[in-house]
């Protein structure tokens, strides 16, 4: 099976004086695969995703005539794995509790908000390993002192914390402090890409919404963001400016640019020793047209080169609005990025030899990419009652790699190209197999590389009809649908992929949904 199929759901939200509630709660069965080790033996089924309870809560009071909030969240996953394979890739629960809140003063000029989470995951040690091993976390980079991957451990905690200041006005400005402790684990039951790091943003603009003689408004503001590990290790450093402006005719233009710092990247070797990121230099420059018209238009240019001097990329997107009455609009997003990487990730090697790089060779090459995308978007309203929403999304991307290399020494940007200096590098024309020896006739070992090249395409879509058949109370039919596709393809042809899309293998789902407003 592609998907979990849900046994059922509840939920519940409302208000209630100053208390606002919402909780939801939703049950999926066990689901298993079926196989046959081959054409002639008889098809067996074993358990590929357990019997899960997914529950989240939310709980709000607000003071001040609404100025000021406090809130609490719980969230919970539980799942019984009983005895099966599942228990050494699954997690048996995962938990997540916090509080936030919110305060405005002085008109609403001023605005302090927080929050404070605690998140634990519990299942068997070989789950918990590999929680600590996966990518949102990385326990196992050697040069991590403060960390250690813990092979009897049974559960794994962590601390969010997070406080913001805005202040509005014509000078307006603000500062937020952001700390993700190692532990911290949301992907049961929502979305964490890395953990581990403590963050400070800061803004700073001036804002005038004055009519001039050429502009009814404008902004300048300045940037900074910075961020380290609980090593003490600088993730980024980086800081800009961007202007925006509405002239006269309501038209907008805008302009800004950004400088990012070389910085010891923790996560460029995929769980080795720190690596050295280039910084970045980026410039970009938008526009968009009367947005009360018929037609109206949004156009934005990107590029950036990276400080090591071989790195680049433009980014090219816009939109078009069409709104041939008031109750239908037409909306496409297309987007456009090219880029030439000078140091991406491949695999790690084991290779006792290479000491420097403990224990292991790092290999990179130079990918060159192509992406296309675009958001199509249709709003039909027939009356205030009876809606519909038709949404697409085409992708397409396509990646070819060059110059194989392994990282020299840690924290630096100092690679060994393969196919010099003594080395060799081979590849298969047929399969792309790359074929490398760090040291020709020396005695590293050689080893080989699959082929990298790639290129995905997918198409997602939906349409959802909405019936508002008593005031708060709706009926929805919804029709969702997803393609997708994957080549080891060596030649990047966007156009070619875009035309295979519609002859990808297909998924559809059909979902009917009913809401019911319980009130006076």
């Amino acid at each position: 099976p592609d998907v979990a199929t849900i046994s059922g759901t509840a939920k519940v939200s409302g208000k209630a004086g100053a208390w606002s509630i919402g909780a939801v709660d939703a049950v999926t069965p066990q689901m298993d695969a079926r196989f046959a080790i081959s054409s002639t033996a008889a098809t067996q089924g074993i358990p590929v995703e357990p019997l899960t309870n997914y529950f989240a809560s939310r709980v709000k009071r607000d003071f001040n005539g609404g100025r000021s909030t406090v809130g609490a969240m719980v969230t919970s996953v539980a799942r019984d794995r009983g005895d099966s394979t599942l228990s050494a890739v699954l997690r048996s629960r995962a938990t997540i509790g916090g509080l936030d809140f919110d305060h405005s003063w002085n008109s609403e000029k001023n605005h302090l908000s927080g929050f404070i989470a605690r998140t634990r995951v519990d299942g068997s040690s070989t789950a918990i390993t590999a929680t600590q091993r996966s990518s949102a976390h990385y326990f196992q980079r050697p040069d991590a002192t403060y960390l250690h991957v813990d092979g009897t451990r049974r559960s794994l905690e962590g601390t969010a914390t997070e406080v913001a200041y805005q202040h509005k006005g014509s000078v307006f400005g603000s500062v937020d402090l952001k700390s993700i402790s190692p532990g911290v684990e949301l992907n049961d039951l929502g979305f964490l890409s890395r953990s581990d790091y403590r963050a400070l943003s800061t803004a700073l603009g001036y804002q005038s919404s004055t009519a001039g003689e050429h502009f009814r408004s404008f902004a300048v503001t300045i940037f900074g963001n910075q961020a380290w590990d609980f090593g003490g290790v600088r993730q980024f450093n980086g800081g800009g400016a961007t202007v925006t402006g509405t002239l006269t005719n309501f038209w907008t233009v805008g302009a800004g640019s950004s400088l990012t710092q070389a910085t010891e990247s923790d996560r460029l070797t995929r769980g080795g020793p720190l690596a050295m990121n280039p910084g970045h230099p980026l410039a970009y420059v938008s526009g968009s047209t009367d947005p009360r018209r018929k037609v109206s238009v949004t156009a934005r240019v990107l590029g950036n080169r990276d400080s090591f001097g071989g790195g680049r990329s433009t980014t090219t997107n816009g939109s078009v609005t069409v709104r041939p009455s008031s109750s239908l609009s037409v909306t496409i997003t297309p987007s456009l990025n090219r880029a030439f990487i000078t140091n991406q990730y491949v695999r790690a090697v084991p290779d006792s030899l290479a000491t420097s790089t403990y224990g292991a060779r790092y290999v990179f090459g130079e990918l060159t990419q192509r992406t296309f995308s675009s958001d199509i978007r249709v709003n039909w309203t027939f009356t205030p009652d009876f809606t519909l929403q038709l949404y697409a999304q085409p992708f397409v991307s396509g990646g070819q790699y060059s110059q194989f290399k392994e990282l020299r020494r840690p924290a630096s940007s100092d690679y060994a190209v393969y196919g010099v200096g003594g080395s060799t590098l081979v590849r298969d024309p047929v399969s792309g197999l790359r074929t490398a020896d760090p040291d020709g006739a020396g005695p590293a070992p050689a080893f080989s590389v699959g082929n990298p090249d790639f290129n995905v395409r997918s198409l997602r879509g939906n349409a959802v009809l909405r019936w508002e058949y008593r005031p708060g109370s709706a009926i929805y039919l919804v029709w969702q649908q997803q393609r997708e596709g994957y080549d080891a393809d060596s030649e990047i042809d966007l156009g070619r992929s875009a035309s295979s899309l519609l002859r990808l293998p297909v998924t559809n789902v059909i979902a009917l949904k009913a809401t019911y407003w319980l009130g006076r």
